[in-house]
């Protein structure tokens, strides 16, 4: 099983809003993913004036009739006007979401089952797959030999048998989604940077046009 692969880089129009080109640099956290209104992962992210991101539908329905009013993360008072939608972060939090991360966890440890929610602490060495509590007592692997994920991840010296290759697989895939994280937090960083460098500028701009009238 290969892990997913990170988001491309684009630019396109959808429902009559523009949509941010994509950069990479590098960065911190995956906080920037997370819709503060909602405390989930971005869902058809936008950006405010002050540079910050939030679900489409979140920040809707927050703005709803209001012309004017402060941004729910830091404070800043800005205008309802249409949003800029922000892609990339966009496909960055589904490729969070596919790796079954919840907000708040972080790495392979705040892995969880995506069927369950639950935190996987299991593999099973048939399948050479990682499972939940409830995943091992599903009749899928109840006849399984499933042993705890901390001993598949260090593996046992000496000869290497069928099932430490299996073991050494889930190793590999764990490894190569903690690096995946890793390039996630630098190009969200990165976007945010770009977002908030862009925003600035705007607002330079329409307060020149202010001072000219």
């Amino acid at each position: 099983m290969g892990t997913p692969a990170l988001p491309g880089n684009g630019k396109c129009k959808a429902e009559g809003r523009e949509l941010l080109a994509p950069t990479s640099s590098a960065g911190k956290g995956l906080e920037g993913a997370i819709c503060t209104i909602c405390q989930d992962y971005l869902t058809d992210p936008v950006t405010i004036q002050c540079g910050h991101n939030f679900c489409w539908g979140c920040i809707t329905q927050r703005c709803a009739g209001a012309e004017r009013l402060s941004c729910p993360r830091c404070g800043e008072t800005f205008w309802k006007r249409p949003f800029r939608s922000n892609t990339q972060l966009g496909s960055i939090a589904e490729f969070i979401k596919q790796l079954g991360l919840k907000p708040g966890q972080r790495g392979t440890e705040g892995n969880v089952c995506g069927e369950h929610g639950k935190e996987l602490t299991w593999f099973c060495k048939e399948d050479a797959k990682a499972l939940c509590e409830d995943c091992r007592g599903s009749p899928a692997h109840h006849s399984h030999a499933v042993i705890p994920m901390a001993k598949a991840a260090h593996g046992s010296k000496g000869e290497e048998s069928p099932s430490s290759r299996s073991e050494n697989v889930s190793v590999q895939e764990q490894e190569a989604i903690s690096t995946q994280l890793q390039e996630l937090r630098e190009e969200i960083l990165a976007e945010l940077a770009t977002v908030r460098s862009e925003m600035k500028q705007d607002k330079e701009e329409i307060l020149a046009e202010l001072v000219t009238v």
